[in-house]
């Protein structure tokens, strides 16, 4: 009988196949981002390396609503192949019992003998944990890989767990003349079908939508997703408001939670199903970190914030925003509305003046309307 002949790998080809491994892994976990509850959304990908050319035998993506984890998952798949696999895992594995044994403990049954990981999990309840029981068991441990990304791609979740409020996008559609619409007119369509289909996507992947009370009762909307096959996938919705609003919205009253200082200014749509967040007022405005902080408590990681003016020119002020969002459209206002006779409501910040902490990171024409994603470099 002859002896399986070892195969051995360059280091650089290692290194080369465990970015594309990770980035696959990475991709995995995308696929259910704003899904998976109050856990972070992370992917998995098993692959064996003894024979000339690598082989994936498992792949998952941690489940909507949370459990099974990516791991479980992608073990299942692979089943008796993932004994002497290498595992690349978007977030270190949980080392705690909840509702499943640990992920690493599952790891170590089943004969894996390499983990790869992005991103150390900071819950207190991991937080290097994993890595160390992996270690335990001799299994080889490297983190770090693409840990940018995984950061990133988990703003929301990381967020919550280490500061204690959830990652704040704000997302504003203007003219080419940088106009939010005009008082008075309702909502104005600014953008088209694709960049609208854009933010129904952005809304999904949210586990909150926030806007205040002016564009409620201006624009009556119905902020939810529209998108075909996903509807139920509409995030909470909060809206800012201290006094009452009518009942003839679109919102659907048993789905809104509302904030402000005084309950009592909500009692019908209170007694309808409205919720309410009480928070305090400062200056005359509503506390937004306090009001972030009770999200957060809430098990929301993720908060988009669509309008109106006001509102995002607060969250800017008050130094809030993580992400934002800026939608141009190839029109002008006057192309939409006759300017002589409203009073247009501008941006309270647009693309050609922004702070140098703004780092454009993603920007695509969507129709004939660009969008311009950035992320707020704390440390610049």
């Amino acid at each position: 009988m002859v002896a399986e002949q070892k195969i051995i790998i360059s280091e650089s080809d290692q290194k080369a196949f465990d970015e594309r491994f990770m980035a696959v892994s990475l991709r995995y976990a995308y696929r259910h981002r704003g899904l998976t509850g109050t856990n972070p959304a992370v992917g998995t990908v098993l692959v064996d390396f003894s024979k000339a050319i690598p082989e994936i035998v498992g792949v998952g993506a941690t489940a909507i609503g949370g459990r099974p984890h990516a791991e479980a998952v992608a073990l299942k798949e692979a089943g008796d192949r993932a004994r002497g696999a290498t595992a690349y895992v978007s977030l270190e594995p949980c080392a705690h019992h909840g509702g499943t044994p640990p992920c690493a403990e599952a790891l170590i049954k089943a004969g894996v003998v390499r983990v790869v990981t992005a991103y150390v999990d900071p819950d207190q309840r991991v937080d290097g944990k994993g890595h160390q029981m992996l270690r335990d068991a001799q299994i080889t441990v490297e983190s770090g890989l693409l840990n940018n990304q995984a950061a990133w791609d988990m703003r929301g979740y990381l967020s919550r767990v280490k500061y204690g409020r959830p990652h704040v996008m704000l997302k504003i559609a203007m003219t080419r003349d940088g106009f939010m619409g005009a008082h008075g007119k309702g909502q104005i369509k600014i953008t088209g079908v694709e960049a609208k289909r854009q933010t129904h996507l952005m809304r999904m992947q949210s586990d909150a939508i926030l806007v205040g009370a002016h564009t409620v009762v201006e624009d009556n909307p119905q902020l939810s997703v529209r998108l075909a096959g996903l509807e139920q996938f509409s995030p909470k919705i909060f809206v800012l408001s201290n006094s009452s609003l009518p009942n003839d919205l679109k919102l659907q009253q048993g789905q809104v939670t509302l904030i402000g200082s005084d309950r009592k200014a909500h009692k019908e749509w209170i007694a309808k199903g409205a919720g309410f967040l009480g928070i305090e007022q400062q200056e005359g405005l509503l506390c937004l970190a306090d009001m972030l902080e009770d999200m957060a408590a809430l098990g929301i990681a993720s908060l988009m914030v669509e309008g109106g003016a006001t509102t995002a020119q607060h969250f800017l002020e008050a130094g809030l925003v993580d992400e934002l969002v800026l939608y141009e459209a190839s029109k002008k206002l006057a192309e939409l509305v006759d300017v002589n006779k409203v009073d247009a409501i501008a941006a309270p910040v647009n693309a050609s003046h922004l702070d140098e902490k703004w780092h454009l990171v993603e920007e695509q024409s969507l129709g004939q309307d660009l969008m311009k994603r950035y992320k707020y470099k704390k440390d610049a």
